[in-house]
């Protein structure tokens, strides 16, 4: 019966191992992953040191429509900032909330990455990704649904501490050679609101060397 018993427990202790290994492989293999297809889209982006995007923007709000007009900077790694030439008193205090719609975003600070699944939509093959921001910052998560032909991101999520996010659906040029969209459609929440907006970039100049000033 002891021997019975010592058996049994050996088998349980083998089988618990066993599922921790392979736990930890199948962690590490979507890490592998979503680093590799992010690897990608980013290096389509390497030649990109730095833009400016001039941007025409409608946003919905309850039964309003506000137009939206101004620039967004961009420097490489990750300096952004959007200058608005009007900005209408009931968005000004989520100004923040535009800004993080950072066209042509590749690179997310030290994170943990994490491959979740393929999906496919409209006859298209997406990679969902998830990345947690490893430092203390605002940004809970973000998900990536990246094209497989192009490794630019056709949608994004990005969630918040404080429950608030952003959805956004991009279109690129058929011929475009950065994943910088031409149309953005975004949803933004928090908990005292929710705004739709559609916002067309145009008139994109790279690296034009832009100073450090700008983004103070």
């Amino acid at each position: 019966m002891i021997i019975m018993k010592i058996q049994s427990l050996t088998l349980f202790v083998a089988f618990f191992l066993l599922t921790v290994q392979n736990i930890t492989a199948d962690s590490l293999t979507q890490e592998t992953k979503a680093n590799k297809l992010l690897a990608g889209l980013e290096n389509k982006n390497k030649h990109i040191k730095d833009f400016t995007v001039n941007f025409t923007a409608t946003v919905y709000y309850l039964s309003f429509s506000f137009p939206l007009r101004g620039k967004f900077f961009f420097k490489y790694p990750n300096k952004m900032k959007m200058k608005f030439d009007n900005l209408p008193y009931p968005l000004n205090e989520y100004k923040s909330l535009f800004e993080n719609l950072a066209p042509g975003r590749t690179v997310y600070g030290e994170s943990k990455k994490r491959y979740i699944r393929m999906e496919k939509t409209n006859g298209k093959i997406l990679h969902l990704i998830e990345i947690t921001p490893l430092k203390q910052n605002n940004i809970k998560a973000i998900y990536l649904w990246l094209n497989d032909a192009t490794l630019y991101p056709d949608f994004a999520i990005v969630k918040y501490n404080d429950s608030s996010s952003i959805e956004t659906e991009n279109d690129y040029a058929k011929d475009a050679k950065f994943s910088l969209p031409y149309i953005q459609k975004a949803k933004l929440k928090s908990k005292f609101f929710t705004a739709k907006a559609h916002v067309k970039y145009y008139n994109y100049n790279i690296n034009t060397g832009i100073q450090d000033d700008i983004f103070k």
